[in-house]
């Protein structure tokens, strides 16, 4: 048994390290981390970093993360890249996916079939 606590305590100490690695990462970037603290961040700085790095190829500012701090806590695979998608799917330019997070970040928290599609589904039903 003491096996499996020392393995728990030692998987806690590395996920400790981690977020205080991750969080000098961002401090680096002078990202705002105030919202950040309770939320669960990628478990690794390589995570973090293809994240921010994703962002600022839609055309994002660090200023602009600043202003939706929150978005650091989506998901690439499971988010972003599927919200993305059907935004692109939809007709929206991909030249303008980074107004549109930016405009609109709380849209890369939604789930895609769950969410998405029914709202456009419906404000196509009302020809907008």
């Amino acid at each position: 048994m003491p096996s499996v606590t020392w393995s728990v305590v030692q998987g806690k100490k590395e996920k400790l390290v981690n977020r205080v690695k991750t969080c000098d990462y961002l401090k680096g970037l002078d990202t705002i981390l105030d919202e950040l603290e309770n939320l669960e961040l990628p478990s690794t700085v390589e995570v973090m970093e293809q994240r921010v790095s994703f962002l600022q190829k839609l055309g994002l500012t660090i200023g602009d993360i600043n202003e939706y701090p929150l978005m650091l806590g989506c998901s690439m695979h499971k988010n972003i890249i599927h919200v993305l998608s059907y935004l692109d799917k939809i007709g929206i330019q991909k030249s303008n996916l980074g107004e549109f997070v930016k405009n609109y970040p709380l849209e890369l928290h939604v789930s895609v079939v769950v969410e998405l599609m029914l709202v456009v589904k419906f404000l196509r039903g009302l020809d907008v």
